[in-house]
């Protein structure tokens, strides 16, 4: 299948991942418009990231389990380790669906809003994307000034 009409886009993502320090993306819009496929044509030639798909029917538990066997890496117990372990181990992490935590874990927002500051703090490189299909939740989720990840953000307004 060709891509196609994501130039843009994908110039955009690749300023941001030359960027330093840490990067946060958000991508957010109606399904089936092309997010995932955009996000993973940008990863097609990068070393060193993870895509990982947050599921809406797993709890923490199974999540964190399926998601140990699939990158291979130790498995975790809380979202907090887990999302340090990643982060440290890897420069790009993609979170496809990042609304779905809401369901996971909720406290994955605050949990990544600790390590977002920490990251920028020390200086740390990572470029972390994510997406999300349900735009009620993600705007909930990033708009609202009373939740965590409210002004985090670098770049991510506009659906793509």
């Amino acid at each position: 299948m060709r891509f196609y009409n994501r130039e843009k886009e994908l110039k955009l993502l690749e300023k941001v991942a030359r960027g330093k320090g840490t990067r946060f993306v958000i991508i957010k819009g109606l399904r089936r418009i092309g997010k995932t496929r955009t996000v993973l044509e940008f990863l097609k030639n990068k070393n060193n990231y993870a895509y990982i798909f947050v599921p809406k029917d797993k709890s923490k538990d199974l999540f964190l389990e399926e998601i140990s066997q699939d990158l291979n890496i130790p498995k975790f117990f809380n979202l907090k380790d887990f999302f340090r372990y990643i982060f440290e181990k890897y420069n790009i992490v993609f979170l496809d669906e990042f609304q779905n935590f809401y369901y996971v874990d909720s406290s994955a927002y605050s949990e990544l809003q600790r390590i977002i500051d920490e990251f920028r703090r020390k200086g740390k490189n990572l470029l972390l994307i994510v997406s999300g299909s349900s735009y009620s939740l993600m705007n909930k989720i990033f708009s609202e000034y009373s939740k965590a990840l409210y002004g985090r953000r670098d770049l991510g307004d506009n659906s793509l």
